[in-house]
């Protein structure tokens, strides 16, 4: 199991004309659930999900990437869906590792 986290800090993020407190869990699957994320791949992700959570404002608290899915403890912005968030990680994941 590999494990990293970013302290907490403040329990309220603001945003534009708002302050919010929403804490999301996500889980990403590997398709077929094949066992692939291992060794140097499980760095190379973290690296994708930090880089994508930086560009779109999301603070990842922590998170942990087994051999066959991703757990992702962030807080979002109103503004940009999780959906959105777990869609553009999956996305930039897959066109890098290719």
């Amino acid at each position: 199991m590999d494990a990293f986290s970013v302290e907490v800090g403040s329990c309220y993020n603001t945003w534009q004309h708002s302050v919010y407190n929403h804490l999301y869990h996500a889980v990403f699957t590997i398709k077929y659930s094949n066992k692939v994320l291992q060794g140097r791949l499980q760095f190379y992700i973290r690296e994708i999900i930090g880089q994508v959570s930086s560009e779109l404002g999301i603070r990842t608290l922590s998170g942990v990437l087994l051999n066959d899915h991703v757990h992702i403890f962030a807080s979002i912005p109103p503004s940009f869906s999780v959906n959105g968030f777990a869609r553009r990680v999956k996305e930039r994941s897959s066109l890098q590792i290719q």
